[in-house]
């Protein structure tokens, strides 16, 4: 496929890039519990992850807020679309790698996963990219939505910061909580 990853987000890619996500608006033909399956994922890994009390708190309170979330079932999920799983060429997107989780459920996690990555790597986007991924996911995610979507996120990457080295999980999800605060609230 042509094109390298991208190392800093543009604005002309986050365009390019919620434009795809937003093709994933289409029913997949398949159905998935999709709220109920992240909610039971993310209490799992909040059970499971040394967290400091207080994030703790902050990603549950999340969790919680996305127990009545509208979460959608059948849309097409990538379920790890940021603009480090994206290959371009000069200005143009060219492809998006790393399917291998994609299945049915709500495309906006695509949208969010983005907006993760610019809020937790900043020094990856230009100011002008990340606010335009905001906005979007601020139109097209009800803040529950948003705050499930996130929390769940957190909670997935520290999981993973733990089974490497169990001392800086919780670290990681202080810094995370910490970048994501007005999402999470």
């Amino acid at each position: 496929m042509a094109g390298k990853v991208i190392r800093r987000l543009t604005v002309t890619h986050a365009a390019q890039l919620i434009e795809l996500a937003g093709r994933h608006d289409i029913d997949s033909g398949r159905s998935r519990p999709w709220r109920e399956d992240v909610i039971a994922a993310a209490r799992e890994w909040l059970d499971s992850t040394p967290v400091d009390p207080t994030h703790a708190r902050v990603l549950a309170a999340a969790i919680d807020r996305g127990e009545g979330a509208e979460i959608l079932q059948s849309t097409i999920v990538h379920g790890d679309f940021h603009h480090g799983n994206a290959l371009v060429d000069g200005d143009g997107v060219t492809g998006v790698i790393d399917w291998e989780i994609a299945g049915p459920g709500d495309w906006r996690f695509d949208l969010v996963m983005l907006a993760f990555g610019c809020h937790i790597r900043p020094d990856t986007c230009e100011p002008a990219a990340a606010a335009l991924v905001t906005e979007a996911v601020r139109s097209q995610c009800p803040d529950d939505v948003a705050a499930l979507m996130m929390a769940c996120q957190v909670l997935r990457l520290a999981s993973m910061a733990a089974t490497r080295s169990p001392d800086r999980a919780a670290q990681a999800c202080g810094r995370m909580v910490a970048a994501l605060d007005p999402w999470l609230r």
